[in-house]
């Protein structure tokens, strides 16, 4: 009892302490600017501090949703599967996912963030809208070129990765945890393309001055996401697998909701070729994975074979060209060179 009350306690207190941190740090910057107002000495523009909190509060609460929402999961998913498994085996089940896939999965995402941290500035300019979604065009490719094959890696080869990183370290309960990650992660997977070009689109909402859209398309999304968890998650055959459902399916709807938002302000086009270059580079690194993989079972040689399918892949991009002209002129000079 006590160690649970203690689970409990700490969970709360991680929690509040990331959501004080937060509302702490708007604050800090609020008072920052009331002492030390910009004048024509330092700033070339008049600032009220009624503007700073209109575009400091949305990102705030944004970083607020998740945690919440991560808390929310933490009471939510354990007491519904307690319904048909123990109260252990289902804390067992949601640290497995919450705890080994998790990490794994948001690993490629923090790429994305840091382009999308890059692009912000340069979308909030006063550039023509063409340079605008060009960049925006170049950043999703570089996502499309980091996630596809994490992707491809974590649906058909989740054994190989939890093996190597996880060893026999998962089992519990009387039961393989071990089963049950590969089938989150591979499950899990999916959904990072979809949160990765999620960042993306974030940015783009703040700097088209949306920010807010931002907060209303997340908290649908995490509004559908608990409708998943309580419908599926007190299912015996479902279980604990409608969290990463639940999960992919609420970086689905917040990327399509916020695709809607940015569409008419930046006009993309779907680059064909590109594509075709990707499948071909993807598939490269495939053949190359099944050839490695095959050879033997032991976790050395999987590992191995990971960073040869790794080489094979940067390769590929390299021999087909991956990048056009207009999108190396793009990355070297920050604008298109006709």
């Amino acid at each position: 009892v006590l160690i649970k009350i203690s689970v409990f306690v700490a969970i709360i207190g991680a929690m509040i302490a990331i959501v004080a941190s937060e509302l702490i740090s708007l604050l800090v910057l609020l008072i920052c600017f009331k002492r030390n107002p910009p004048t024509s000495a330092n700033s070339c523009e008049a600032v009220s501090l009624k503007q700073i909190a209109k575009d400091v509060l949305p990102i705030t609460l944004t970083n607020v949703i998740l945690p919440i929402s991560s808390f929310v999961d933490s009471l939510l998913v354990v007491n519904l599967l307690a319904i048909n498994f123990s109260k252990n085996m289902s804390i067992f089940m949601y640290g497995v996912e919450s705890g080994a896939v998790a990490s794994l999965v948001g690993l490629p995402t923090i790429f994305s963030f840091a382009i999308a941290s890059v692009l912000l500035p340069s979308l909030a300019g006063n550039e023509h809208v063409f340079n605008k979604t060009y960049k925006l065009a170049l950043g999703l490719k570089i996502v499309l070129i980091i996630t596809i094959p994490c992707v491809i890696c974590f649906l058909l080869f989740p054994n190989r990765l939890i093996e190597i990183l996880y060893s026999n370290n998962l089992s519990g309960f009387g039961v393989e945890g071990l089963n049950i990650a590969f089938r989150l992660l591979a499950i899990s997977g999916l959904g990072v393309v979809f949160l990765a070009i999620n960042q993306l689109y974030s940015s783009c909402l703040q700097a088209i001055d949306k920010r807010f859209a931002t907060i209303r398309n997340l908290s649908i999304a995490v509004g559908v996401k608990f409708v998943i968890e309580l419908i599926f998650l007190p299912s015996v055959a479902v279980n604990i697998y409608a969290l990463a459902v639940g999960n992919v399916a609420c970086y689905l709807t917040a990327m399509i909701l916020n695709h809607l938002e940015i569409k008419y302000s930046f006009p993309l086009k779907f680059d064909y070729l590109f594509m075709c270059k990707l499948l071909l580079c993807n598939a490269v690194m495939l053949t190359t994975l099944i050839f490695a993989m095959n050879l033997t079972g032991s976790t050395i040689c999987a590992t191995i074979g990971f960073l040869l399918g790794a080489v094979m892949y940067l390769f590929s991009l390299f021999a087909f060209k991956i990048f056009g002209s207009k999108d190396i002129a793009m990355i070297k000079y920050k604008t298109i060179v006709h």
